[in-house]
């Protein structure tokens, strides 16, 4: 009885603790990645695509969330949320000190989608990297 409880304890921990966070990882999102590139034409390919770039964001690899918002827009063009995707680039460049591409990137932006909500935000997020130092 005293084994099925360790099992069971064990169970809980890989699959609570120890399997999210190797599936946060570089090795677990790229794989992630590379699974859904290998499936783009599949309905859950833009969702899942999306979503590990955002996880590369959120947890502060602006790199990696580059790279992924990239191959998202170059791969599924036609998504509605090609514009949130470019805004969210030039975030990242921001972030990583990229500054004269994310200047463009927030200029293109506001100019190609002047009536999207963030359009306001880019322009203002454009003129205060260009008088940073």
């Amino acid at each position: 009885m005293i084994k099925i409880i360790k099992l069971i304890i064990l169970l809980v921990i890989v699959l609570i603790i120890a399997l999210p966070i190797l599936l946060l990882t570089n090795w677990g999102l790229g794989t992630a990645e590379r699974y859904v590139l290998d499936n783009v034409h599949k309905t859950w390919a833009p969702d899942y695509l999306w979503y590990i770039a955002d996880v590369y964001s959120w947890t502060f690899r602006e790199s990696k969330a580059i790279d992924t918002y990239t191959k998202f827009m170059d791969t599924f063009p036609a998504d509605t949320r090609y514009p949130s995707a470019k805004f969210k680039r030039a975030d990242c460049l921001a972030k990583v000190g990229e500054k004269e591409k994310a200047i463009k990137e927030f200029r293109e932006f506001a100019e190609w989608y002047p009536e999207h909500p963030d359009a306001e935000v880019a322009k203002r997020r454009a003129t205060l990297l260009k008088y940073a130092r």
